[in-house]
């Protein structure tokens, strides 16, 4: 009897932490979500004492939470062995997911634990799938994306890992972020020593045939960003403006118009002979 292949989980994450300046983390969260939904199916939350290190003004600005709440609560150490079996074996998504590795790694280092990224599967970073995947949308912030993908951010007054986790569940989504492919994800190295950090291959479209990854160095396509490339087009907008609005190279957005049965052949070929090639693009 051939054994039955464990569901991958899906689990956002987010961190707050005391600042710039030799920071702690002082809040972590997690929480799985239905990749279909969004839909919350657990969590695992809890603030942290950061043990002498005092919250930042800045910090405190954005996060509110003070170094007289934090005394007494629990320290990293205490929560670790919590955490990490939550999110052993999932797929993380993050918004920045370098910094939250970033600031992990740090906790778990003094534990002399091993990085994150040797617990899950994978890391998604939404934020560089944003900039990959929706660089015609002028802002890439978490807020930004709620608003475009109409996602309620009401209780948003102030940042809040478990709050942020729950609405990163929600965005991640809509963009489509949450589509697994094959065997694996586009995976992208950060520098020298650091966890990879993978992104999602593309979701499949309207017409439901996918696309492939590949026009650019690791840029997928997202349907909302095929849908504002298919408006602007019929509006009219000249080609070098596509262009610089969404980060891509000439032959991309020509390849994909083509695809989408915006144009023919023929029409592509024109296109490619007389445009412009993107400052930097492959």
């Amino acid at each position: 009897m051939t054994p039955i292949a464990p569901t991958l989980r899906h689990i956002a994450f987010d961190t707050e932490t005391t600042g710039f300046s030799s920071p702690r983390v002082i809040e972590l969260a997690a929480v799985e979500f239905d990749p279909s939904t969004g839909v919350s199916l657990g969590h695992f939350h809890s603030f942290l004492d950061p043990q002498g290190t005092p919250v930042a003004s800045g910090a405190f600005a954005i996060h509110g939470l003070s170094d007289h709440f934090l005394q007494g609560q629990p320290r990293f150490a205490e929560v670790a062995d919590a955490f990490l079996a939550f999110v052993s074996g999932a797929r993380l998504y993050a918004h920045n997911a370098s910094f939250d590795r970033r600031m992990l790694d740090a906790e778990l280092g003094l534990l002399a634990r091993p990085g994150i990224a040797q617990f899950v599967r994978e890391i998604v970073c939404t934020l560089a799938l944003a900039q990959r995947g929706l660089a015609h949308l002028p802002k890439k912030r978490l807020d930004s994306l709620c608003d475009h993908f109409g996602v309620d951010r009401s209780a948003r007054v102030r940042h809040g890992a478990l709050l942020d986790c729950e609405l990163l569940a929600r965005v991640a989504v809509r963009m489509g972020a949450t589509v697994v492919r094959g065997p694996a994800s586009v995976v992208r190295r950060g520098r020298a020593g650091s966890a990879p950090e993978s992104l999602p291959a593309a979701p499949t479209g309207a017409s439901g045939s996918g696309d492939r990854g590949g026009w650019r160095a690791g840029g997928a396509w997202l349907e909302d960003e095929r849908k504002a490339l298919a408006q602007a087009w019929r509006k009219g907008e000249a080609i070098e403006t596509i262009v610089e609005r969404h980060r891509r190279s000439t032959r991309a957005i020509v390849m994909q118009l083509q695809r989408m049965g915006e144009i023919d052949e023929t029409r592509a070929l024109t296109l490619l002979d007389a445009g412009p090639p993107a400052p930097g693009a492959n």
